[in-house]
């Protein structure tokens, strides 16, 4: 699948995982992918520290929520008491109450403030998936799209389509360079966590491996490599995750999972694909179980998008055109 994609190096950095690092061109991304939804790269800098703090970030948006909800909540409550124990405060139902000055009221209003504040956070900051471009649209409407390609012209991050799953993967292949002391995260290190996640063990379930038979070649190819420090990731990492990228968009997913990874990494290196093979599974029954779990898991998220899409019908007599008319 690399083979058909139109990669392209920076021209400062040539690509270099650890110049690309520092590089004021390409600010990280080192090399850019071409696609029908323009060009595509890999933002993150995966390096010491890294995940440390996308971690801490994440905890911390999290007790800010619930501090601002905490006041929220607070800030309601003692409205309350202070308006049911003021018999001469007008009703909540008159206008007039709201902008009376009355502390209840003042403290309400700044209540609904914060609350709107915490809204914003929980949309801005929440480390929500966004769905890919495609995802959801009929053939004509991805069509049109496509056809609007030259107007999209700024690198587009392709992080930020990565499920929670695909993210642990990448970490998993991170600690797992970072611990064989190997320079770069090479695409053994990424199928080996993409292995070692849900999707890989139902993987080797369904293909009926024996993860014993090759753990020992896998291993020997974890630590092949040029050893040092600081990890990071290499040329062919970012070409995988930019591939698995589009390897869930022709498979109309919603985003990015670990088995998009997963089938990047195992066609971007010919020694995996030997070493499954001299366990007598070969290429061709490991992409067709890669995906069966893919189409079962496109499955389950087309389930949900229309039990969502059916929470909107009218559940009222009116008929859909929202007409008069009775339906029978």
């Amino acid at each position: 699948m690399l083979a058909d994609l139109s990669f392209r190096a920076c021209a400062v950095c040539g690509g270099d995982p650890r110049a690309s690092a520092r590089c004021s061109a390409c600010k990280g991304a080192g090399i850019t992918l071409a696609s029908p939804d323009g060009p595509l790269v890999w933002a993150p800098v995966i390096e010491d520290g890294f995940f440390g703090f996308r971690s801490f970030r994440t905890k911390a948006n999290a007790i800010i929520h619930l501090f601002l909800a905490v006041c929220v909540f607070i800030l309601l409550a003692t409205a309350g008491y202070l308006y049911a124990f003021d018999t001469r405060v007008p009703s909540l139902l008159m206008a007039h109450f709201w902008v009376s000055g009355h502390p209840s009221a003042m403290l309400a209003w700044f209540a609904v403030f914060i609350g709107c504040f915490l809204v914003f956070r929980l949309s801005a900051y929440s480390d929500q998936v966004k769905a890919l471009p495609t995802w959801g649209k009929t053939e004509m409407q991805i069509h049109a799209w496509e056809a609007t390609v030259s107007t999209r012209t700024s690198p587009h991050d392709v992080s930020i389509y990565f499920r929670p799953a695909a993210w642990h993967v990448i970490e998993s292949a991170y600690t797992l360079a970072k611990r064989a002391n190997m320079l770069e995260i090479a695409p053994i290190h990424l199928f080996g966590a993409a292995l070692a996640s849900s999707s890989g063990g139902i993987f080797l379930t369904r293909l009926g491996l024996d993860f014993e038979k090759i753990r020992e070649p896998l291993s020997k190819l974890v630590h092949e490599g040029e050893t040092g420090n600081p990890t990071s990731l290499s040329l062919e990492g970012k070409k995988i995750l930019l591939a698995s990228y589009m390897g869930a968009r022709e498979a109309r997913r919603k985003a990015v999972g670990s088995m998009e990874i997963f089938l990047s990494a195992f066609e971007a290196d010919e020694r995996i694909q030997d070493i499954l093979d001299a366990a007598g599974y070969s290429a061709k029954q490991v992409r067709h179980v890669s995906e069966w779990i893919r189409l079962q898991e496109g499955l389950k998220e087309q389930h949900d998008r229309f039990v969502a899409l059916a929470a909107l019908k009218p559940s009222t007599v009116m008929n859909r055109s929202m007409t008069a008319r009775q339906t029978p």
